[in-house]
């Protein structure tokens, strides 16, 4: 009995030892080299956008952009790979190894790396940007992967190809399930201003759930920016609960955005400049002047077309609420080249009266304005957030 236990263990060993050998047969047959650039495999580039070091990220963005659509088939390569079953049965099984057999298998076996590799794919052809079009319908349908970081690496190279996607994305944006469409939403977003026509699709999500729909809603159609200001406005003038909220939320990260905000494209206007006023109107109209709708209100002060600053302007003239929010916004318009914006920012620092007192020093200025409406604005504002003719004539003779 103990001598057939001894061969039964005697012929495990040899099946594990021919496993081994069959897995290096299959797994570690030399591969041809990838094609290199500058030294380096596109693989190697491509790993490399993922750096932590700035320097080496625009380093390997670069030369992906030289290689140009010539990147774009070893990339889908990349994107389509998998870790074959064998590979993830050794690494799965490997602790289960004797020590000598595992320390040598696992040294000759790659650990299973198709998923990152699929990520940098995505990165690369991200780094590329429209010319990686070719790529579109692969990505498309990594966006609907189950694997989380498929989807959004799908997502920021779609973003990054431009408009040519977006029909594609809201396309994603019905689909059932809640990961890919945020994964379309966000996408959308790092369009821009070219994702104007999603924004129907995309104020939808800004009440849906799963709650992250709406963050993400919201984020895209503020980088979307200046074509989603009109549907925004009026949501929140007539929205309620969450859409309200988001939308102010939007329209404030649009107009406020923070000191590390990317910089955004300018596309021609069209007719939006006229639902951007009646959106405006229609808040207005609302009647619902809290700290958020002054802020927004002071958004549209430095919108490109005049009629929609001077409209601003009026609105805020018709608030109920506290304009000091809107107070630094305001004092930038006494400084236009519009004398019609100039005497409307007049007006309405004179209607805040004395919590205006820090644009005093423009006032001034604009009491000597070429422009007799102008000069009579700025005067009659000084009177009133300074109230007395004496004060009135120390600050004009000391130059406040």
């Amino acid at each position: 009995m103990e001598l057939a236990g001894k061969k039964k263990w005697r012929l495990a060993g040899l099946v594990l030892v021919g496993f081994g050998l069959v897995v290096g047969g299959l797994l570690f047959h030399p591969m041809p080299e990838d094609q290199t650039f500058q030294g380096k495999s596109l693989k190697l580039w491509a790993v490399q956008l993922s750096s932590q070091d700035p320097q080496l990220q625009r380093e390997a963005a670069a030369v992906l952009k030289g290689i140009g659509t010539n990147a774009v088939p070893g990339l889908l390569r990349m994107l389509e790979g998998r870790d074959s079953l064998l590979r993830k049965l050794v690494w799965w099984s490997g602790p289960k190894f004797p020590r000598w057999l595992r320390s040598n298998l696992l040294a000759r076996v790659r650990p299973p790396d198709a998923a990152a590799i699929r990520g940098a794919a995505c990165l690369g052809l991200a780094a590329l940007g429209p010319e990686a079009l070719g790529a579109k319908a692969e990505l498309v349908r990594a966006l609907k992967s189950p694997e989380k970081g498929n989807s959004w690496g799908a997502a920021v190279a779609l973003g990054a190809m431009g408009k040519e996607c977006v029909p594609d994305l809201l396309a994603a944006l019905r689909d059932s399930n809640p990961q890919v469409r945020q994964a379309a939403a966000f996408s959308l977003g790092e369009i821009g201003p070219e994702a104007g026509p999603a924004v129907p699709a995309l104020i939808p999500l800004l009440n849906a759930l799963p709650e992250y729909l709406q963050q993400t809603a919201a984020r895209s159609l503020s980088n979307i920016g200046l074509p989603a200001v009109a549907a925004l406005i009026e949501t929140l003038a007539q929205g309620d609960g969450l859409s309200r909220k988001n939308a102010g939320a939007a329209l404030l990260w649009y107009y406020y955005p923070g000191p590390s905000a990317r910089k955004r494209a300018s596309l021609p206007d069209g007719d939006q400049p006229q639902a951007r006023r009646e959106a405006i109107e229609k808040l207005v109209a609302a009647g619902r002047f809290d700290s958020v709708t002054v802020k927004v209100l002071a958004g549209p002060l430095k919108d490109p077309d005049l009629r929609v600053r001077l409209t601003a302007l009026r609105a805020l003239g018709q608030s109920q609420g506290d304009l000091r929010p809107a107070l630094p916004r305001i004092m930038m318009c006494l400084v236009e080249k519009s004398p019609l914006v100039r005497e409307q920012a007049a007006i309405l620092l004179g209607q805040i009266g004395s919590p205006a007192q820090d644009a005093l020093a423009l006032l001034l200025t604009l009491s000597q304005d070429e422009e007799a409406s102008v000069r009579l604005a700025a005067t009659e504002a000084i009177a009133r957030i300074r109230p007395g003719v004496r004060a009135l004539k120390e600050d004009l003779r000391d130059g406040l």
